[in-house]
């Protein structure tokens, strides 16, 4: 996932939540703990990072957006 040799690791934002950085993908964490990837035009979530991903539905995009738009 790394888009560089550099290595990657969580950037904390606001309150709210984090941000993985230096990788392609978008990979949120909210202050739960909830881990968002964002894929193509729809979101992701597990509890985990190395947890199971599943499709959220268009309704339950908002706390990702919601995290989204802090960073």
């Amino acid at each position: 996932m790394p888009c560089s040799s550099a290595r990657t690791l969580w950037s904390t934002g606001p309150p709210a939540g984090s941000r993985w950085i230096n990788t392609r993908p978008l990979l949120l964490k909210d202050a739960q703990g909830r881990h968002y990837l964002h894929v193509f035009d729809g979101w992701m979530m597990a509890e985990r990072f190395d947890g199971d991903y599943q499709r959220l539905v268009a309704a339950e995009h908002t706390g990702a957006e919601k995290l989204h738009k802090m960073f």
